[in-house]
């Protein structure tokens, strides 16, 4: 997963000047308190999978909203050392976000799809699962990005705090998404393999096809 950290970090460097303001992640991987965040998230995430597993939808995003924001602050490091290996991934959480950006008016509302792409934005250059299942899910639509219901992207004219955090996570997303596409014989497996289910045609598949 290193490409993906570093075209993550690639389009947070490459900004245009704009720094996406954001919680900072904690310095000490090992500390207390990043722990009983990731052990929050792990908790919660645990427990509404099983009943909302059948449901989905809207509820799911919610809940991986929830839970990906308290991993906000937390290293992968972190992930890493305590989350149980059996039951439920972190992969999964980020998994679900990805499901809400894509899905969009279908079951997320504007101001859902607005945290999910919020949250996306601030982890992004953090969690290498979470920029897994986006180029994955990229791949699978032809590297198209997220597009928003109505409503969920704030006008530069509003008077909206979180506007300028909102617009920026966004263009981070599209810029990240833009190197993936460009970079597809070095992604993961995962993401190598939706790729081959797009079309045939197109040049990253001929690339791919190329590979085996």
């Amino acid at each position: 997963r290193r490409e993906i950290f570093a075209m993550a970090s690639a389009a947070f460097s490459a900004g245009g000047g704009v720094r996406l303001p954001r919680p900072l992640q904690a310095a000490d991987f090992d500390h207390a308190g990043v722990r009983r965040l990731a052990g929050w998230s792990c908790s919660l995430w645990s427990a509404g999978m099983p009943w909302l597993g059948a449901r989905g939808g809207a509820l799911m995003a919610e809940l991986s909203i929830l839970c990906g924001c308290l991993l906000t602050s937390v290293p992968a490091e972190t992930l890493a050392a305590c989350w149980p290996k059996k039951g439920p991934q972190p992969d999964e959480v980020w998994a679900a976000l990805v499901e809400c950006l894509y899905a969009g008016e279908h079951f997320a509302e504007a101001s859902t799809w607005r945290l999910a792409m919020r949250l996306t934005g601030f982890v992004l250059d953090r969690h290498a699962g979470l920029g897994e299942a986006l180029a994955r899910a990229a791949a699978q639509r032809r590297w198209a990005a997220p597009q928003p219901p109505t409503g969920a992207v704030p006008n530069h004219d509003d008077e909206d705090e979180y506007a300028l955090a909102d617009r920026t996570a966004r263009k981070l997303v599209e810029d990240f998404l833009s190197s993936a596409s460009k970079a597809v014989p070095i992604l993961p497996a995962s993401v190598a393999s939706s790729t081959r289910t797009t079309d045939d045609s197109s040049s990253y598949a001929e690339v791919l096809d190329g590979m085996d």
